[in-house]
């Protein structure tokens, strides 16, 4: 059992007087509303969770709201996570629908839409649901909630959640008390794997290799009473895993929101270095969450064609962000995506092989892409729509 926060007894900090769940859903309502079940199960007193519908079209804004009245159940997961997810939390369960409308969603942070200012000028129900029209990418989903909640003014802090995930009942408190030391930013979660509880997935985050531009999960597929000590992650941390982080408003107000041009991964990677060297990033081992990874992206299968778009996000999003933060390497990254390329050749795994190169020719300079014989596109919306393909 985690010390609560009430429990410390050393009277030097005090809670924050908000706290905001984030959770983004596309196209799976039904994981979202096993993530919300477990979420109403929180030991954390006050906290408000909001859902970004990310432009679904498998109606789940629709059920997502049925949900919240009462009028469907979710099926409960099996074996030892059940009690994560039921008996089911009482409903009806107070609940408001806000359009992301285009005004309210723009990149100024400017919410000129009265039924936004309505909505964020009101009494802050358990569950709002943002519903956007069109996926944009997991950046521009968060960036809905994390919007919303700062237009209250009373957020503190906001924990940014993958909809295909289940939180232990003390996995929140876990965090604020970790993130209660002077100097964090951001803090992680124990991420385990929902099919294997006792084997961990990620420990807080991931190490970055510049020269690669790649990250590697930091406790990656350690059984779970052989996790690496708190202080060793700690040091080793580059940047945390979105799948689960608490992040302060102090270090949104300063780094901004979350960047929405890579649509998928190395967003948090960015939006680290864009905070500064002055914050720090804290672990919280008691927070246990429990992931399906890739399922909230579409990617969690093996079949060909969702490998290959997970192949070309991360692709474009590694070549995007080495041509920001590390131009001298972009050569050597491309020169690796090329042997990997070379590699699914060889073992005849055509989809793999367009996606890498469909990414190294639209993250090609623009006097390239003449010679290629391309016509010239700047237009990141366009390049993101491609990528949903």
């Amino acid at each position: 059992m985690v010390t609560k926060l009430s429990d410390t007894g050393d009277g030097g900090y005090c809670p924050p007087a908000s706290v905001y769940v984030v959770v983004v859903n596309w196209n799976g309502w039904a994981q979202t509303l096993a993530c919300l079940e477990s979420l109403y199960r929180l030991r954390t007193p006050g906290a408000r969770v909001i859902v970004c519908d990310n432009g679904s079209t498998d109606d789940s804004a629709r059920r997502i709201v049925d949900w919240a009245s009462g009028r469907l159940d979710v099926l409960p997961e099996r074996g030892p996570l059940r009690r994560l997810s039921h008996p089911p939390t009482p409903k009806p369960l107070p609940h408001r629908v806000v359009s992301a409308s285009p005004d309210a969603a723009g990149q100024d942070g400017a919410h000129r839409d009265q039924a936004w200012d309505r909505a964020t000028d009101a009494t802050a129900e358990p569950l709002t649901l943002i519903v956007a029209e069109a996926n944009r990418g997991f950046g521009a989903g968060c960036n809905l909630g994390i919007r919303y909640a700062l237009a209250r003014g009373d957020c503190d802090a906001l924990w940014l959640l993958n909809n295909d995930t289940l939180v232990d009942p003390d996995a929140l408190d876990a965090l604020l008390l970790r993130l209660a030391e002077p100097g964090l930013a951001m803090c992680g979660s124990t991420l385990l794997h929902q099919d294997a509880p006792h084997r961990i997935q990620c420990q807080a985050g991931a190490r970055f290799y510049r020269l690669a531009s790649l990250s590697r999960f930091i406790g990656k597929d350690r059984a779970r009473h052989r996790a690496l000590p708190a202080a060793r992650v700690e040091r080793q941390l580059d940047h945390l895993y979105g799948a689960s982080m608490l992040v302060t408003r102090a270090f949104i107000e300063q780094a901004g929101l979350l960047p929405e041009d890579y649509f998928l991964y190395y967003e948090e990677m960015d939006w680290t270095l864009r905070g500064g060297v002055q914050w720090r990033l804290g672990y919280a081992q008691h927070s246990l969450v429990y992931h399906r990874k890739g399922a909230s992206a579409g990617t969690g299968t093996r079949r060909r064609g969702r490998d290959a778009r997970a192949r070309y996000r991360l692709a474009h999003s590694r070549l995007r962000f080495t041509r920001i933060h590390r131009p001298r390497l972009l050569p050597v990254i491309q020169c690796l995506l090329l042997l990997e390329a070379l590699a699914c050749t060889l073992r005849r795994r055509w989809p793999q092989v367009r996606a890498l190169l469909r990414a190294l020719r639209e993250t090609a300079p623009p006097a390239r892409r003449e010679r290629c014989g391309r016509e010239i596109t700047t237009n990141d919306a366009k390049e993101n729509r491609r990528a949903q393909t």
